[in-house]
Parts: structure tokens; sequence; C-alpha cells
């Protein structure tokens, strides 16, 4: 993996952990601790398919979020509430159901070398050994499987319980998926709207 792409992953890892901690403040940590996955894993579920956002699973009510500096768009549910951070070179992009406890978390940044068009768990663990990854699984979504990564389970310093991580690349961007456990059906219904494409 090239030092641009692993400073992009450091630096993520350092906001996730602020960021999480916001959940404590949202959320009753006990009531999603040590949660187990609701059937099949969001990994499990997503398993050898390839979306390519044509439809939305959330009917015609669907909230969207285009961002059109970074070309990428998805849908979500209509009563969550969504907030955007950054520049316009990352984002951080916040989708939250309080009422439920549940919500998901997106981190995008440029990847500088374009040699990366997937992000391996041996890439991951090249640059953040101390990562806790459990259960990985690869990935792909959007159109023509623009994006190419892999979906784990993992522990956050401060939260008590499994979240998911999805880190993938598409189209020359570093795209991290993070929600807990109790957000995989939301997660994964959200991952099939994804679309990428940057304007010439």
């Amino acid at each position: 993996m090239k030092t641009h792409f692993k400073y992009a992953i450091i630096i993520f890892a350092t906001i996730v952990a602020f960021v999480v901690a916001g959940w404590y403040l949202i959320w009753k940590k006990e009531e999603w601790a040590g949660a187990t996955l609701p059937g099949a894993s969001l990994a499990g579920q997503l398993g050898g398919k390839v979306f390519d956002g044509a439809s939305s699973p959330f009917g015609q009510s669907a909230g969207t979020y285009a961002d059109s500096d970074l070309g990428f768009s998805f849908q979500y549910p209509s009563n969550w509430t969504v907030e955007s951070s950054g520049l316009s070179s990352a984002r951080l992009v916040t989708v939250v159901l309080p009422a439920q406890n549940q919500s998901f978390q997106v981190y995008v940044t440029p990847i500088d070398d374009p040699s990366i068009t997937a992000i391996t768990v041996a890439e991951i663990r090249h640059d953040l050994p101390n990562l806790d990854i459990r259960d990985p699984q690869d990935f792909s979504v959007g159109k023509n499987s623009a994006g190419k990564g892999v979906s784990f389970l993992s522990s956050l310093s401060g939260v008590k319980g499994d979240v998911r991580q999805i880190w993938f690349a598409a189209d020359h961007e570093f795209f991290q998926f993070t929600a807990p456990v109790l957000s995989d059906d939301v997660l994964s219904a959200v991952l099939k709207t994804f679309t990428i494409g940057r304007r010439s």
C-alpha cells in the first residue's frame, strides 16, 4: 500500500475514535452492547452480489445523500437524519436514527496512487497491524463492481460490542462505512443504492 493511502487510513482511524465516542452520547450503550448480528452477517448477505443503485429498497420517499465534490451518492430511510462535514477533498457523513439507536458513518478521502483499485485485509494489516479484524469477507458494490474491498467486524476504543467496518476503493477514493451491528440490515440496504462516478 502506498504512503498516501497509508496516511489516509491512519488519519481516519484517529477521526473515527472521536466520532464513535459521540455515539455514547446519542445512544444508550447498554442497549446494543455485545449485540450479535441479526441472522447472516452483512458480508454474507452481500457476498457475491453486485448492486447498481438502480432502485431504492426504501421506497419513493427515500432520502438521498449526493456529494457533487467527491461524486458518490446513496439512499437512506426518510426518517433518518444526515450530517456532513469536511473539506472538498474529504468527507465524513453521519446518518442517524436516534430513537432506535441506529446509525452509520461514511468517511471518504482521495487515493493518490492510481494503482490502488481495491482494499484488502493484507493492506490494512500492513499499515494498521493492531486493528481488530474479524470475519473478513471480500466485498464489491456499485455498478460494474465499481467499489472493491473488504467487510469485517471490529471493535473501537470506548464502544461496547462489535461494529461493522466496510472499507473499499472506488474511482480513486477510499471509502469506510462504519456502523454498530444493530444497523447491519439498514447498511446492507443503503449499500444496494450506492453509486460512484466523479464528474469529468
